[in-house]
C-alpha cells in the first residue's frame, strides 16, 4: 500500500508542520521519500491545480455529486423512517440490518388463491394441499400486508428526482463556465 500511495497516486508537497497554501500547491515527484507530502484531497484540492483541467474538473463534479447526493439522502430519510417503521411493516426486525428502512415487506399472511398459476410465485410463497373433505385441490399464496407507500412517499421521491435532474444540470453548467475560464 505505501509503495502505491508514494509512487502511483499524485501527492503535492507539505511543509514541516504538514500545511500547504491550497492556491500554490507543488506537485510532489513520485516516489519522493526527502520531501513531506499529502493526497491531492478530493473536497479542498482547486479546479485550477498542477494537473491541468480535466483532473480540476474532474475534483469540482466529485463534489458536486457528493453535496447532491447527501441532500438526496437527508430528504429521503422521511422515507426511510417510515419503512422501517411499525406503521409500514412490524418494524422490519428480521430484514438484514442493511435492507432495514427499504420497502421490504416483512408483514404477511397466508390468503387462499383461487385459480393462481404456480409459475406465478417464488416457492416460498406458494403452496397447494388438497382439501380432505372435498377432495378438491386447495391453493394458498403469501400476500403482503403491509400499507403501502403513501402520497407523502411518492411527493419525497417526486422531488427527489427533480432536486438531482437540476442538479445534475446545474453542476454541467457550472463545468462549462469553469471550462472556458481555465482555457
Amino acid at each position: 500500500p505505501k509503495y502505491f500511495e508514494h509512487n502511483t497516486l499524485p501527492r503535492h508537497l507539505v511543509d514541516d508542520y504538514g500545511t500547504y497554501d491550497l492556491n500554490n500547491l507543488a506537485r510532489a515527484v513520485p516516489g519522493d521519500q526527502e520531501h513531506l507530502t499529502k493526497l491531492y484531497d478530493p473536497l479542498s484540492t482547486p479546479i485550477s491545480s498542477d494537473f491541468g483541467v480535466g483532473y480540476g474538473l474532474y475534483f469540482s463534479t466529485l463534489r458536486g455529486v457528493m453535496i447532491l447526493m447527501f441532500v438526496a439522502g437527508i430528504m429521503n430519510l422521511q422515507n426511510f423512517f417510515y419503512f422501517s417503521s411499525d406503521l409500514y411493516s412490524d418494524e422490519q426486525l428480521e430484514v438484514s440490518p442493511l435492507l432495514r428502512g427499504s420497502a421490504v415487506c416483512t408483514r404477511t399472511r397466508v390468503v387462499p388463491c383461487i385459480g393462481c398459476p404456480p409459475q406465478n410465485f417464488h416457492k416460498d410463497r406458494f403452496e397447494t394441499t388438497v382439501d380432505e373433505v372435498t377432495g378438491h385441490m386447495l391453493t394458498f399464496a403469501l400476500k403482503n400486508d403491509c400499507n403501502g407507500p403513501t402520497l407523502q412517499q411518492g411527493m419525497v421521491n417526486y422531488f427527489t428526482v427533480i432536486l438531482i435532474v437540476f442538479g445534475v444540470i446545474l453542476i454541467h453548467k457550472y463545468q462549462k463556465l469553469h471550462a472556458v475560464q481555465l482555457h
